[in-house]
């Protein structure tokens, strides 16, 4: 599941499409598996911008769960470069 952000970005399925549907569709395409970096580069596709006067309207956070490992990674702020990751117990 190679799935980049701007690949997420050129699903267009109509004018009224939500970043929920664009999730649906492309997790649908994958058979509903994703890899770890697929479903973070997910997130990262349909993220949510700043809305100018609001700061908190962006995405704030993104989480993988890997329930088998039992981990979690985390980006803050739309920052998807860098990436915590914590085990879970």
């Amino acid at each position: 599941s190679n799935i980049s952000p701007s690949m997420v970005k050129a699903v267009s399925l109509s004018r009224t499409t939500t970043r929920y549907d664009m999730m649906e569709f492309v997790i649908k395409q994958n058979n509903n598996q994703l890899s770890e970096e697929g479903a973070m580069n997910l997130l990262n596709g349909v993220s949510q911008a700043e809305t100018p006067g609001n700061p908190t309207s962006h995405t704030q956070w993104s989480v993988v769960y890997n329930l088998s490992q039992r981990k979690a990674t985390v980006c803050v702020n739309r920052d998807y470069k860098n990436k915590f990751t914590f085990n879970l117990k």
